[in-house]
């Protein structure tokens, strides 16, 4: 069942910004319930919580691979991307609190951009521990993130 999933419905689930990261609750709800109608499928895990099924399956939640999107921002401020983009901004203003890695956050006056990956994920990067952000390799961070994601 969990390949089945990971190959026929995941895919369908993330494609496009407007499933992979909804502005709305309701649709951040709505997709989260297609993964749950599919891990109530197999038997023997139908009397169990959402989040035992998810563990034993061995599938994330869908929130979690949301969460992932972070992993693109740590390449970009540690410069593991060759390309020289000017996707997100460093805050270099932001001295007080949290870690070095601080990103600034643009106005619109657009609801539109608010989907947009370079803000969507500006408040949670922003929001994440020095202990995360600060780690040197990609791996370490991660398996940080992973840690990070659990605990909230």
């Amino acid at each position: 069942m969990r390949q089945l999933f990971t190959a026929f419905v995941r895919p369908h689930l993330e494609f496009g910004n407007v499933a992979w990261a909804p502005r709305l609750q309701k649709d951040k709800d709505l997709i989260e319930s297609v993964l749950r109608c599919v891990t109530r499928v197999i038997s023997e895990f139908k009397d169990l919580e959402y989040t035992e099924r998810l563990k034993k399956i061995r599938i994330p939640s869908m929130l979690y691979r949301r969460d992932r999107d972070l992993i693109e921002v740590f390449k970009y401020t540690h410069n593991l991307y060759s390309v020289n983009m000017s996707l997100l901004n460093l805050d270099s203003t932001s001295t007080t609190r949290g870690h070095r890695f601080k990103l600034s956050k643009e106005r619109f006056s657009l609801n539109l951009r608010q989907n947009f990956f370079s803000v969507r994920v500006v408040d949670k990067w922003n929001r994440m521990p020095a202990t995360v952000v600060d780690a040197t390799l990609l791996q370490a961070f991660k398996c940080r993130l992973d840690d990070n994601c659990e605990t909230e």
